[in-house]
């Protein structure tokens, strides 16, 4: 099953009673490894959510405290700075055309 495998390699965000949903849509982000895309840009996840599940995430996130927004962009920031860097990496493994040796 799909949530076996994310267990065992720890990318579950359990819900805690009283748990403010933006601390755990934070929590989720922390897990996720971001990549490059085939056009060489960092896309950020996309949630698939019903309708008043996306509600209450947009409320909470517009409710949560000031300094959340910058901790979430520095998150971010963060990942995507990851993402290059493996990407980087990946892509030193490769010889390429044209250069002199």
């Amino acid at each position: 099953m799909i949530s076996d495998s994310c267990a065992s390699v720890g990318n579950v965000v359990q819900s805690r009673e009283n748990a403010p949903i933006w601390e755990l849509f934070y929590e989720a982000l922390e897990k996720i490894e971001l990549v490059v895309g085939i056009n060489g840009e960092v896309e950020m996840p996309q949630i698939h959510v019903g309708e008043k599940a996306f509600e209450d995430l947009k409320n909470s996130i517009a409710n949560a405290p000031p300094d959340f927004t910058q901790k979430l962009d520095e998150l971010k920031a963060k990942k995507r700075d990851e993402a290059y860097a493996r990407e980087a990496a990946r892509r030193a493994k490769f010889a390429r055309y044209g250069d002199e040796e």
